[in-house]
């Protein structure tokens, strides 16, 4: 007579793909579903422990985290089963110590930091580096890291002492722990725009906490320049298309191509654009001639506006210029706006 199959004679290869299966059943946080497995018997748990089996637990860790720019980077050498198994471990650990809103609050301002926070931010910090879209779901469906940096850079007590530094007029010190909580909020939350530009207006830490920069005003002198069409070969008219426009270029410069040199002067400005030959010349335009001083009737090719900002403490802050794209003005009568078709 047999004995009855037991779970104890399920073949190794067999209970690898048990074990699989069960860990990944979810796939945000630690793989819980092993925890029903491991506690089965003794027998069962020699047979599926980690430290017997780095392999099974480093196609876990592949299945929740991202793995191409870690291989990439490191390697085969420093990307074994053992140190993906290890892997897995620390990240569970701390992923449920986020999850928790562990590290980021203090018990008081004078309390020292965590021991884990440290590398509880850098390993934050590493996932988001690594991101291909697995790593960031863990961090933000799974642990919550978006509460956690909330608690971390503005509560009262937040392990970042933002708050206090801003009460006393004071910049936080440059360490590794609040670099790495920067660029977290940077990587997972969406910051408030007017407190940066207040940061690179050189605004103090209390302006930027309490976005004053939309308050602070500015009086603009404004500089129109006309790109206009040449004159026809026939004598009558003007001929646009003699005239050769700028190309577009980088959003973040104005539109202008990368690299255009433009001088200024009483009567317009040069642009030098690069890979181009020509000069290309944008008359100074007048208020009470119209266009460049004539009121008949002309085709501007092209604006370009200058110009600084004056504050009220008298600091000046030059402009970008700033390229409208083409336009097509018809007559203009002395002391009016030019008017776009």
């Amino acid at each position: 007579m047999t004995e009855p199959a037991t779970f104890d004679t399920v073949p190794q290869e067999v209970l690898e793909h048990i074990v699989f299966f069960s860990a990944t059943e979810t796939f945000l946080g630690p793989p819980s579903g092993l925890v029903p497995l491991l506690l089965t018997n003794r027998k069962i748990y020699s047979r599926l422990n980690i430290s017997d089996n780095h392999h099974i637990y480093a196609r876990i860790f592949a299945h929740k985290f991202d793995t191409c720019a870690v291989f990439r980077w490191l390697g085969p050498e420093r990307t074994t089963s053992c140190i993906l198994a290890a892997e897995l471990q620390r990240r569970c650990f701390y992923l449920k110590r986020i999850r928790a809103r562990s590290d980021s609050m203090l018990q008081s301002m004078d309390a020292d930091d965590s021991p884990f926070l440290h590398e509880l931010l850098f390993l934050a910090y590493t996932m988001m580096v690594e991101n291909e879209g697995k790593n960031e779901r863990q961090l933000k469906e799974y642990a919550n890291m978006d509460t956690w940096l909330r608690d971390f850079w503005f509560h009262d007590l937040g392990a970042s002492r933002a708050v206090g530094s801003t009460i006393d007029e004071a910049w936080l010190p440059d360490n590794d722990i609040l670099s790495f909580g920067m660029w977290l909020f940077w990587f997972l939350l969406r910051p408030e725009f007017t407190a940066y530009a207040s940061l690179l207006a050189g605004g103090g830490p209390s302006v930027i906490q309490k976005s004053m920069v939309v308050r602070h005003r500015q009086t603009w002198k404004l500089r129109e320049h006309h790109l206009l069409a040449s004159s026809s070969d026939s004598g009558i008219g003007l001929d646009s298309d003699n005239v050769e426009t700028l190309r577009g270029g980088d959003p973040l410069r104005s539109w202008f191509p990368t690299g255009t040199q433009i001088r200024e002067s009483r009567d317009g400005i040069e642009v030098h654009e690069p890979g181009r030959k020509d000069v290309v010349h944008y008359q100074r335009g007048t208020t009470s001639g119209g266009i460049c001083g004539d009121n008949t009737g002309v085709i501007v090719q092209d604006i370009i506006i200058t110009g600084e900002a004056r504050s009220n403490s008298g600091l000046q802050i030059p402009s970008n210029p700033l390229s409208t794209g083409s336009l097509c003005v018809g007559p203009v009568q002395p002391g009016r706006s030019s008017e776009t078709v």
